[in-house]
């Protein structure tokens, strides 16, 4: 729909003025939303990333009508982080398209583009609920480090490495402290501190507690059956690396720190019929993006 506006455009009247005024009629009419208002700059910032290097004098006059067109939009419809964040919400996906590298870019502009992009991620993360920060965090850093391959990204390697090192610091600090303050919260709540303690450090380490929320948020999110959890028992105690993880809580223990902490009853200990040759597999995954997650990159 509201690519058929930019078909209007004509170069040889360069009709912006006009052009522009009849889709704000039509805007405002609609009563346009952020992804109606998504989809209109998303579609002229494409148009504006052109390789500059292969399009024809035809390409760059339409260029330049986009970026004026661009820019009347952006200031009838200015942004927020809000408006980033709603539109994160609607297509889970976060646009890099300024850093795509299909046009030149100062040094200066692709430093303040991180910057800018670096505002929005905190934002959003802040907002995101538990079980979708992750995710997130590892899609925006992924998108940085395949910018960074890019040869073209060569005189912004040493940018795109900082932003990296510094999101995944601060995410592993937030794991760290999120595993901190429910044990605190546990502590201070529980009048009995026994199956605390052991949760904590004595029959488990920091890191393995860490792990053990880490699974307990993003294996089988949508399953909340007693089976997950024996899995992840199974997994804890058989299957991870000893050396990194110490979780030696007893059956009874962790039947009743599941019952508490996650409103499930355990009455069986039997792990699932496909643990060794699926699940497993899906754990040991899981386990690699959370070393990702704690260790520093």
């Amino acid at each position: 729909m509201y690519k058929s506006f930019l078909e209007n455009l004509d170069l040889e009247s360069n009709n912006v003025d006009q052009v522009y005024n009849e889709n704000l009629k039509k805007w405002k009419s609609n009563n346009i939303n952020f992804s109606d208002k998504d989809f209109v700059i998303q579609e002229i910032e494409h148009l504006s990333n052109i390789n500059l290097e292969t399009i024809s004098e035809l390409d760059l006059a339409k260029r330049r009508i986009y970026s004026i067109y661009l820019s009347k939009i952006k200031s009838q419809f200015p942004w927020d982080l809000e408006d980033y964040y709603n539109r994160y919400k609607d297509t889970k996906e976060f646009y890099m398209i300024k850093l795509n590298l299909n046009r030149s870019i100062s040094y200066e502009d692709f430093k303040n583009t991180l910057k800018e992009y670096k505002a929005q991620y905190y934002y959003i993360l802040d907002k995101l609920p538990e079980e979708e920060k992750l995710e997130f965090k590892c899609d925006f850093s992924d998108q940085l480090k395949a910018i960074s391959k890019k040869k073209e990204a060569t005189k912004y390697k040493e940018l795109i490495k900082e932003v990296r090192q510094e999101i995944n610091s601060t995410y592993k600090q937030y794991i760290e402290k999120t595993v901190f303050d429910k044990g605190k919260e546990d502590n201070q709540t529980d009048s009995s501190k026994k199956l605390n303690d052991k949760y904590l450090g004595e029959s488990s380490n920091k890191k393995a507690d860490a792990l053990f929320n880490y699974l307990c948020n993003n294996y089988k999110k949508n399953d909340n059956t007693q089976v997950k959890y024996i899995n992840i028992l199974y997994y804890l105690k058989n299957d991870t690396n000893k050396k990194e993880y110490i979780f030696e809580l007893k059956q009874k223990d962790y039947k009743t720190l599941i019952e508490k902490e996650q409103g499930v009853k355990i009455s069986k200990f039997a792990k699932s019929e496909t643990y060794i040759d699926v699940q497993k597999q899906i754990l040991n995954k899981l386990e690699e993006s959370f070393r990702a997650e704690y260790a520093d990159q």
